[in-house]
């Protein structure tokens, strides 16, 4: 069976963070993980999700020490998973607007 990761990515996200991880974790249909790839921020961001690392389950946090732009950051962390599974991509200044999206997702995937 699929599995459904979330990956988001983004730098300088510190005025969103919080509202996307919210998003993701209070979908009905949870995601085997969340990965969440700062990419060397000068900002808060990097702060904001050192504290949430202690306190969220299957959520998985990659601090970048160098810059490596959206595209090799989700490429990176997407490559070893199974062909079958479902790599939803929501920015780090980006959030799911409605609580069933991931299901909605998986489910029409599987039709």
């Amino acid at each position: 069976m699929s599995e459904l990761y979330v990956v988001s990515t983004g730098r300088n996200a510190s005025r969103f963070i919080l509202k996307s991880v919210q998003s993701v974790q209070e979908q009905t249909l949870k995601p085997k993980s969340h990965i969440i790839i700062d990419d060397v921020s000068n900002d808060d961001t990097k702060v904001y999700l050192e504290q949430m690392d202690n306190f969220i389950e299957n959520i998985e946090i990659i601090l970048n020490t160098e810059r490596k732009y959206r595209l090799k950051n989700i490429w990176e962390n997407s490559v070893n998973k199974d062909p079958e599974d479902i790599i939803c991509l929501v920015d780090n200044d980006d959030w799911l607007a409605s609580n069933d999206a991931l299901q909605i997702i998986m489910d029409t995937y599987n039709e």
